[in-house]
């Protein structure tokens, strides 16, 4: 088990970096606060919309049905799916070009 008693700070993560990648050079140094600061942007970014997902839920879709209205609070389809009320099956559609 990994030893959590520790404390972080940032010339500590540059020596880590520095052991893990075994890499002690200066074009390797001198790219690591660029790398810290992409991997600051990147969860940042993974993490902004996270627990504000929104479940929209339409029932008695009539078959031939081509639309379906979005939200007005809509910002991106994370998934679609239909479940058959007579089975309780789930189908999953994937996303498809015009």
């Amino acid at each position: 088990m990994p030893n959590t008693n520790y404390t972080l700070s940032y010339p500590i993560l540059i020596d880590s970096m520095q052991k893990y990648m075994l890499r002690t050079d200066d074009p390797f140094v001198d790219q690591i606060p660029y790398l810290i600061q992409q991997g600051i942007i990147r969860i940042y970014n993974n993490a902004k919309d996270l627990g504000f997902d929104i479940v929209t839920q339409v029932n008695n879709v009539a078959a031939g049905t081509t639309t379906i209205n979005k939200p007005g609070n809509w910002r991106e389809t994370i998934s679609i799916h239909m479940i058959n009320p007579d089975t309780t099956d789930i189908t999953f559609l994937l996303p498809r070009s015009f």
